[in-house]
């Protein structure tokens, strides 16, 4: 059932991970729904780990904080759906993805500025980063 669902948010990020590098604007309602069916999932498959998953939440809460006192310089959608994946993951898993969203994002950044195909000013849609970070954990987690 974990592989099930586990492709199944693959494949629902992977079309998020589309929408945000073509417009950087990601549909609200979209991610609400992505939360509602990883609360349910959750909700079925829970396995004594509440605390983990409201924890994990409490992340994603932290984030639309951030985004709200930066005017959205990381964005909303963002947060929305690194709380819907830190009340599905839980919190030590949503700060592994972050983890290794943070530092993929540093380094393609890095290599555009270097190749002067960004500016320091110039943004990167981070929805991709988390659908990378989530293939990544779901691979080592099956090996």
């Amino acid at each position: 059932m974990y592989i099930v669902i586990s492709v199944v948010l693959i494949l629902y990020l992977l079309g998020l991970s589309i929408l945000d590098i073509r417009s950087q604007k990601v549909p609200t309602l979209l991610i609400w729904s992505f939360i509602g069916l990883l609360v349910l999932e959750v909700a079925i498959n829970n396995q004594g780990r509440v605390t983990l998953s409201i924890l994990g939440g409490a992340v994603g809460l932290l984030m639309l904080i951030i985004s709200k006192l930066t005017k959205e310089a990381l964005g909303y959608g963002d947060g929305l759906l690194v709380l819907g994946l830190g009340i599905s993951l839980g919190l030590w898993k949503i700060l592994w993805l972050l983890m290794i969203a943070f530092f993929g994002a540093a380094i393609f950044a890095i290599g555009l500025l270097v190749l002067k195909r960004a500016k320091r000013k110039s943004t990167l849609p981070f929805i991709p980063f988390i659908c990378a970070s989530y293939i990544i954990l779901f691979v080592f987690e099956i090996m």
